[in-house]
């Protein structure tokens, strides 16, 4: 993954990237679910590309907790798929699950 990972690679382009190079590389059947998120700690955002993966939880500080639920469909099966980034704001003491 590391390979993609660029600073301002969007985790969208990252998800295509790597579909693309498994869709190559998985033996029929195979495929991988996948999480990326980026936070920036100064906009105090968490941009977040899922493809297929359990649906993360944000635990607020405040103590409600939500379902990260927007995704795409796994890595390896497509390879013209399309991922998407998703922006969530956060604050101090919230946390990814």
């Amino acid at each position: 993954m590391t390979a993609f990972a660029a600073e301002n690679v969007a985790p969208s382009e990252i998800c295509a990237q790597l579909n693309r190079v498994l869709c190559s590389n998985l033996a029929p059947g195979k495929f991988v679910t996948f999480f990326l998120c980026v936070i920036d700690t100064i906009a105090r955002t968490l941009i977040y590309s899922n493809a297929g993966h359990c649906f993360p939880l944000l635990h607020r500080s405040m103590g409600n907790t939500e379902v990260l639920g927007d995704g795409a469909i796994v890595l390896g099966m497509f390879p013209d798929s399309k991922y998407w980034d998703v922006t969530v704001q956060f604050d101090p003491g919230d946390k990814v699950l």
